[in-house]
């Protein structure tokens, strides 16, 4: 259950413990995370970080918070292999990652396959002009790290629908509703 992710944190290390103390105080107090319109529709989203105290924030977030499916992988070759039986919509990516970076691993993602989930960026490094590049590259939007967990869900979803609605063409309107009626009257 949720307990069983804490078992991992080692006691002597207090920054991840209060990290989770808190989350779980503001848990049990506000249920806002899971009381969005219904439409946006993101459920799914595959995480790849190779920090462990990360990972264990993001489940946070993401899964009781968020009320969101979620799987975590620690490097980019574990995202490539996972993220075509996991079927993500959303794939939260950090650059900075072991064996192949954030930057490779986006690019095969999209070669390997035809259905391509919005790609967010989870980095430490704020520079705008690596922000432009990973943008031009692909990526939906760029999240910088320390990321705020009590929002991480919300703007996730924010970067989902807006997404979703850029993608929607805008309908024409139909002839009929501009047409004066013809005849007497």
């Amino acid at each position: 259950g949720y307990f069983n992710l804490f078992a991992d944190i080692q006691s002597d290390d207090p920054e991840p413990a209060r990290v989770v103390a808190a989350l779980e105080s503001l848990r049990r107090w506000h249920h806002w995370t899971r009381s969005l319109p219904a439409g946006a529709a993101l459920e799914r989203i595959l995480v790849v970080e190779d920090e462990r105290d990360i990972q264990i924030v993001a489940r946070l977030a993401l899964v009781e918070l968020g009320g969101l499916e979620v799987e975590i992988v620690a490097s980019g070759r574990q995202a490539i292999a996972v993220a075509e039986e996991f079927a993500p919509q959303m794939i939260l990516l950090d650059v900075m990652l072991p064996e192949m970076d954030g930057w490779e691993v986006m690019r095969r993602l999209r070669a390997a396959s035809d259905r391509q989930p919005e790609v967010v960026i989870l980095t430490a490094l704020a520079e705008a002009e690596t922000r432009d590049r990973l943008l031009a590259e692909g990526a939906a939007e760029v999240i910088v790290k320390p990321f705020d967990p009590l929002t991480l869900a919300n703007q996730l979803r924010a970067i989902w629908a807006s997404r979703r609605a850029a993608s929607v063409p805008e309908r024409a309107p139909s002839r009929n509703s501009t047409r004066r009626p013809e005849g007497p009257g």
